[in-house]
């Protein structure tokens, strides 16, 4: 029996992106705003807002999540339910801040790093080249003068040794998920061990420095003639069973003695401890078990510890020389192969698509700053905010649901860069194979937080979801319900009425049509917005309307007009803006398809919101697959299908069709051209001009010149203007030929379809008239 299914090209998750604006709006009146001068066309009042739940809604009471309480919906004193003012306030802003072009202000510029085995350049050539390895140890020490680095010299001992030493008849150790506290605890701590080593050391005995002894031939828990050196175990994580071939089957042995100290950099510390203290709170695999940080950093606490009472001499680390200060530290870990620091911070990536998101001078103010305020490092560049929020109170009986099923609410960390960070070449979420290697398999290139112009990908923003896709995400593999990361909700009902109010003080026309058009959108895109906790399963979608209104004009002689034509005057301002920037209209640009797609139930049907399995995520980079644009249509194909075979050949017959597309577009381009050329050299004199122009813009189309068109564009405009000054009007050929071409670029660069827009059409067609 066939069934429908959906081809998504590329990963799929329930969250998606609106792409990052690199060109910013700031308004030229920000000097002028103020709570105490009036302008002479601002307004005041009051909105009446009914926000409406189509699905469940949970607007949290933040409730510590540890109580393992469900999470239960905000409530007044008296007991009603209610929504926060800050919570609208912040929705509204959001959307506003995408549409108006805004600059993105919350990123946490932090520093993120990752552990790729599969990236040779970044990851697996900073700790070993095909000389040497690269990566030292060292014990980890606090002193009243701050964190120090003993270096100290390492062995590799075989799991099998260890198991033969201590744990004779007892637990493997090197089973799968053993994280390092578990072994710990198998052997009874970190142990002082003798070792002998053997003769013929490893592949890398000549390059390799002194600080790696070699291999562990002999070991014994007490010195003996054969066991002349002494050492301390040290285990790290065990990500798959040591049986397998390829799986992790050693730890190691650090020296006691050490040599002298290296005082560590507080910048490389504070990346070391927020690295750990994160992935403390991470989803992890072993029901609450501590990692390897939490576990060194209770001994470093604790003077009955094997540090405090001087057993063993610090924390067991691996670090990175400077390639140019050798007993300088670059890089810090627990594990040999430890996470390295992306060389951008988050804040830097942002900075390469435009500084401005970021700028704190006096003048960079965009149109969400100057209405619901911002605070600056120096408190008199700071704004009070002219757009206040009231709280949402429920109308009528509140109708709970029953307590969900335990589930997480994470979702994967910006350090995903296939999702997070812009990519190059991408078709529908899939790169072009940059190469293939030497068995013959493609090979993929991605921009991370490495590359010197990487950029961030967007606003992060959950798509609403259709009725039928409104449930609660089931627990990932081998994350038990009572682990600290999951969380159990009980929202109220769908159907709900909440009334609330918007207070303006002194708003220009122009900004509080902006904000009727984040609260309700325009009559061809209605928005329904996204509130609260629950956001990745579809709970939270509500509609918002304006029910009523009450607004005074600071002049006494004015009289507030309809709240539409104030949508239609910050409308028609994004649209000068976008003609300006990007020669296209407001809604054609690529944030605002994004935006008005993701707030558009009708336009999610298609897509696959489900977040993809672990074995997916891994892989995905493999396959060199990202997270498509989300109102990409090549990006969703729909099918019927009964076998996979056909989802392939399906599959071979949308992108054999495309290439016909285009191939078939190239070939007509290619003979306009042609009869361009032609009509040209057989022209009257007095159309040459217009037909070398003719000619040139489909030159300008052919190659993709948005440069050239502009030029083309302002040279038809200006012969249209002169056509009464060139004595052209009688002219019936050149005004015919004029009139096509005026077509061509009208259409291409797309005028206005404002007041302006149409007064320049009636123009344009005034020129054309017959007499």
């Amino acid at each position: 029996m066939s069934q429908t299914n959906s081809i998504h090209k590329g990963i799929t998750a329930a969250y998606n992106f609106v792409p990052l604006n690199e060109r910013i709006l700031l308004p030229d009146w920000a000097k002028q705003v103020s709570h105490d001068v009036p302008f002479t066309e601002g307004i005041s009042g009051v909105l009446q807002l009914k926000i409406h739940t189509l699905t469940p809604l949970l607007v949290g009471s933040g409730q510590p999540r540890e109580h393992k309480e469900p999470v239960q919906p905000y409530r007044l004193p008296d007991g009603r339910c209610a929504i926060a003012g800050n919570s609208l306030r912040g929705m509204i802003r959001n959307v506003l801040q995408i549409a108006s072009f805004g600059r993105m202000q919350e990123v946490d510029d932090v520093q993120l790093s990752f552990r790729d085995l599969h990236n040779k350049k970044d990851y697996l050539d900073a700790f070993s080249s095909s000389q040497a390895r690269k990566s030292k140890a060292a014990w980890l020490k606090y002193t009243e003068q701050g964190w120090q680095l003993l270096p100290c010299a390492y062995a590799q001992v075989e799991q099998k040794q260890l198991q033969c030493c201590f744990l004779k008849g007892k637990q493997k150790l090197g089973a799968k998920d053993q994280t390092a506290d578990i072994k710990y605890d198998m052997l009874g701590g970190a142990q002082t061990v003798w070792f002998s080593l053997k003769t013929e050391r490893n592949i890398h005995k000549t390059q390799d420095s002194t600080d790696y002894l070699g291999k562990v031939e002999h070991l014994a828990k007490h010195k003996r003639t054969d066991c002349q050196h002494q050492g301390i175990t040290v285990v790290t994580g065990q990500p798959s069973d040591s049986k397998n071939d390829k799986a992790k089957h050693t730890e190691f042995l650090f020296s006691v003695s050490t040599t002298e100290s290296i005082e560590l950099a507080p910048k490389l510390m504070q990346q070391f401890l927020q690295d750990h203290h994160s992935q403390s709170n991470q989803t992890n695999n072993n029901n609450g078990r501590a990692n390897t940080w939490d576990y060194w950093y209770k001994q470093l606490k604790d003077p009955s510890s094997a540090i405090g009472t001087g057993k063993i001499p610090g924390i067991p680390v691996f670090w990175l020389p400077d390639a140019n200060n050798p007993n300088h530290v670059k890089h810090l870990g627990l594990s040999q192969m430890f996470r390295l620091p992306y060389a951008n911070s988050l804040g830097q990536a942002l900075d390469n698509s435009n500084p401005l998101h970021r700028a704190t001078d006096t003048n960079a103010y965009d149109l969400c700053d100057l209405m619901f305020g911002t605070i600056r490092p120096e408190s008199e560049h700071s704004l009070k905010g002219r757009v206040s929020f009231s709280l949402g109170l429920l109308e009528g009986q509140e109708n709970l649901l029953p307590v969900s099923e335990a589930t997480v609410l994470s979702s994967p960390k910006p350090n995903y860069y296939p999702a997070y960070i812009q990519q190059t070449e991408q078709k529908a979420g899939q790169l072009v194979i940059s190469s293939k290697n030497k068995h013959g398999k493609p090979e993929y290139v991605y921009h991370t937080l490495n590359h010197p112009n990487a950029k961030l990908r967007g606003y992060k923003r959950y798509p609403i979801r259709p009725p039928e896709q409104v449930k609660v995400a089931p627990l990932p593999d081998k994350v038990t319900p009572d682990s600290k990361v999951t969380v159990r909700l009980q929202p109220l009902a769908q159907g709900h009425n909440f009334t609330a109010r918007i207070r303006i003080h002194n708003l220009l026309p122009l900004e509080l049509g902006a904000l009727l058009w984040a609260l309700e959108g325009d009559t061809e895109n209605p928005l329904t917005h996204s509130l609260g906790m629950g956001k990745a399963f579809g709970y939270g979608q509500v509609n918002v309307k304006i029910i009523d209104s009450k607004l005074l004009c600071n002049h006494p002689d004015k009289t507030a007009s309809k709240l539409e034509e104030y949508r239609n005057v910050f409308i028609e301002w994004m649209n000068q803006f976008c003609q300006k920037q990007f020669h296209q209209n407001w809604h054609e640009t690529p944030q605002l398809e994004a935006l008005l797609s993701m707030m558009d139930a009708n336009k999610t049907k298609n897509h696959c919101l489900e977040p993809m399995a672990l074995e997916q995520f891994r892989n995905s980079i493999k396959q060199g697959l990202t997270l498509a644009q989300y109102n990409d249509k090549k990006s969703i194909v729909k099918v019927t299908t009964s076998s996979h075979q056909t989802l392939k050949d399906q599959t071979h017959k949308l992108n054999l069709s495309d290439w016909q597309r285009k191939k078939q577009t190239e070939q007509a381009t290619k003979e306009r051209i042609q009869q361009q050329e032609e009509a040209l050299t057989l022209a009257d004199e007095s159309l040459r001009p217009l037909l070398q122009l003719s000619l040139e813009w489909e030159q300008a189309l052919a190659n993709h010149r948005s440069d050239r068109q502009q030029k083309i564009h302002d040279d038809v405009l200006h012969l249209s203007k002169s056509l009464k000054k060139n004595n052209m009007e009688d002219n019936l050929a050149y005004r015919q030929t004029l009139q096509t071409l005026m077509k061509k670029t009208h259409q291409v660069m797309g005028y206005p379809k404002g007041k302006k827009g149409k007064e320049r059409k009636a123009f344009i067609q005034s020129l054309f008239t017959e007499t």
